[in-house]
């Protein structure tokens, strides 16, 4: 997903008011007045409100909140743009590409909306299996790179739509029919160039392997042109990282994407490669602790890119570094418990007493709380990691609070509880499995 696309920017409001005004105003505003003081929350309120749970972890809450205030004043762009991107985090794509299609009519010139359209559009194509959200993209695509032609995740979002409409050869005419304008735009001519090796790809021959190789060229010349500069801006530095990438050369790659991770103007040029460079070092070192001799250093390495990735603007990133926060607990926790026992013969994941019981305070309180944030946060895999603390006699009666209202909150259909994409039955069979490991939780 796009990391931009869900930047949560929190709006700076002076602590809302709530006196009621002088009562000698005219009928009609005393009237109004009266009615704003008694009746339903201010939109100031709602805003505030809203922020608050936001600041707070409370998402669920401040998307609802977001949503009233909407609502309430229909031209705040700002509490649009909140709405759809938490609508965005909780995989309601739909709903996030209206509300981005609103902020857009509001302000069409802001390009992180431009790219959170796009990429809500491309994924509720994808959700409801409806071609007309794909259709869409493509045709709001000329005016996306008008107005946002610097953003990668915009053309990985349009690419991806057109590839399941099977139309990438109109994704990449409307990229050549931007070229001229975007002479200067080294991210716009690395997705353009991708585009047609995609395209190449579906074909006989070997137009494909003689584009790559062209490309090759084209990057070596201005490796060598830059390499020993100071001062290189960052879109040439990005278009040398993801086109090494993309060529599948590691070490070239790793090289530019140092350059433009020290490079002042990265801005969101950086995000998508170092959020996936990141993963891919944690993966690294986690198999690693797994597999081998525990490292200190290797321990140290891993808090420090969580610390890191939790700094990430968007939303869905940083929910997935909490996540591995509790991949990396549970892994120092394993390493230094005792082995795990089945009681009774029962499998270990309905077993009623702890399989590891007696797990020492250093490891035990880093576990409990990266999974409690985990659920705060409300993605990941809330069973799994609740059990985990039962294997571990951990908080017992906490555990049963949070499978009880898992349960609840399956039942009332809450976002962010069932995976995105299921309808029917198969929607159904998702809700009655994930009830069925909270009531094992609560019966352990």
């Amino acid at each position: 997903m796009s990391a931009s696309a869900e930047t949560v920017h929190l709006p700076d409001l002076a602590a809302p008011t709530r006196r009621c005004l002088s009562p000698f105003l005219p009928t009609f505003a005393a009237f109004a007045v009266l009615s704003a003081c008694s009746g339903a929350p201010r939109h100031s309120d709602l805003v505030a409100d809203a922020a608050a749970d936001l600041e707070a972890i409370r998402l669920e809450r401040a998307m609802h909140r977001f949503d009233e205030a909407r609502t309430a004043k229909p031209d705040d762009a700002e509490a649009h743009r909140q709405y759809a991107s938490l609508a965005q985090y909780f995989d309601l794509f739909a709903k996030a590409a209206d509300a981005w299609e609103r902020v857009l009519e509001l302000e069409p010139g802001d390009a992180a909306a431009w790219e959170g359209h796009v990429h809500a559009l491309r994924w509720a194509g994808t959700m409801e299996t409806d071609r007309r959200y794909g259709e869409k993209v493509l045709r709001i695509l000329p005016d996306a790179l008008r107005n946002a032609s610097w953003r990668p995740a915009l053309y990985g979002n349009a690419r991806e739509a057109a590839a399941d409409l099977g139309r990438l050869d109109a994704y990449h005419a409307v990229l050549t029919s931007r070229r001229e304008a975007e002479a200067d735009n080294p991210v716009l001519l690395h997705f353009l160039r991708a585009a047609q090796v995609a395209i190449a790809d579906g074909e006989e021959g070997d137009r494909s392997r003689a584009l790559k190789d062209s490309i090759r060229g084209e990057l070596d010349e201005l490796a060598a042109a830059v390499r020993h500069l100071t001062g290189v801006a960052a879109p040439t530095l990005y278009r040398l990282a993801k086109g090494y990438e993309f060529l599948g050369s590691g070490a070239e790659a790793d090289f530019w994407l140092s350059r433009l991770l020290a490079a002042p103007d990265r801005g969101i040029l950086a995000e998508d490669l170092r959020y996936w460079d990141s993963v891919r070092r944690f993966g690294t070192l986690l198999r690693a602790l797994r597999d081998g001799p525990s490292a200190a250093e290797a321990l140290e390495e891993m808090a420090r890119i969580v610390d890191e990735g939790m700094n990430s603007p968007a939303l869905t990133r940083r929910a997935a570094w909490v996540s591995r926060r509790v991949w990396l607990a549970a892994a120092v926790a394993d390493r230094f418990a005792a082995p795990a026992t089945a009681q009774g013969g029962e499998p270990v994941s309905t077993a009623a007493e702890p399989q590891r019981p007696g797990l020492s305070p250093t490891y035990a309180e880093p576990l409990v709380e990266a999974v409690m944030e985990q659920i705060a946060w409300q993605k990941g895999p809330r069973s799994s990691s609740l059990s985990r603390l039962l294997d571990y006699g951990l908080e017992p009666r906490r555990v049963r609070e949070e499978a009880v209202n898992l349960e609840a909150a399956l039942r009332a259909d809450r976002p962010g509880y069932l995976a995105a994409g299921r309808a029917g039955e198969a929607r159904e069979r998702s809700r009655q499995s994930a009830s069925t490991s909270a009531r094992i939780l609560q019966a352990r």
